[in-house]
């Protein structure tokens, strides 16, 4: 896998000596893709290009917030590198989130979102407790009478990104959803 965030998932296979999973991360479209265990090698069958986006243009990257509890949050941050400011400029920044009935925010490729990074936007995305990206226990942190800490680690991780300063109150969007 070139990338540190990704999303895998399995896909139908009639053959037993392979195994076929689709691929995708924050700046790339879904791939499908083969591996054959008797030769040890990788085709990717099916991807689905994008007109007008080169790839080399963007970055995508994991950071970390600390919650109050001491839990460390993942955040995925995607920009474009041409515009991202010098460090300690504060930039614009859409923040995403939603942590609710163990399901992942996977740091899939969302091309509606690179209008937003052609203007300069940060885009990123707080993998929030009562999501499933951490497996049963993250979502139990934040179910019930705990609920309140999916929204409290929303809360973590935008302060992070503005004492970080990549990103300051002023130039800060949000975005949830339903129950998290």
């Amino acid at each position: 896998m070139p990338e540190a965030i990704y999303a895998l998932d399995t896909a139908e296979n009639e053959e037993y000596a392979t195994i076929k999973y689709r691929y995708t991360y924050s700046l790339d479209d879904q791939q499908t893709v083969e591996y054959d265990f008797l030769s040890n090698k990788t085709v990717i069958l099916k991807e689905t290009p994008v007109p007008h986006y080169d790839r080399s243009l963007y970055h995508s990257e994991r950071v970390e917030a600390t919650a109050s509890d001491g839990t460390t949050i993942p955040i995925s941050v995607v920009y474009r590198k041409d515009k991202k400011k010098a460090e300690g400029q504060p930039q614009a920044l859409h923040l995403h989130g939603y942590g609710a009935y163990e399901r992942s925010f996977e740091p899939e490729f969302q091309e509606k979102i690179l209008p937003l990074l052609d203007r300069g936007f940060v885009y990123a995305i707080a993998h929030v407790r009562g999501g499933g990206e951490n497996g049963r226990t993250w979502y139990e942190a934040a179910r019930y009478l705990t609920k309140m800490t999916t929204f409290t680690d929303f809360i973590a991780v935008a302060e992070h990104l503005v004492a970080t300063k990549v990103t300051s109150p002023s130039h800060m969007t949000c975005e949830g959803g339903s129950a998290g």
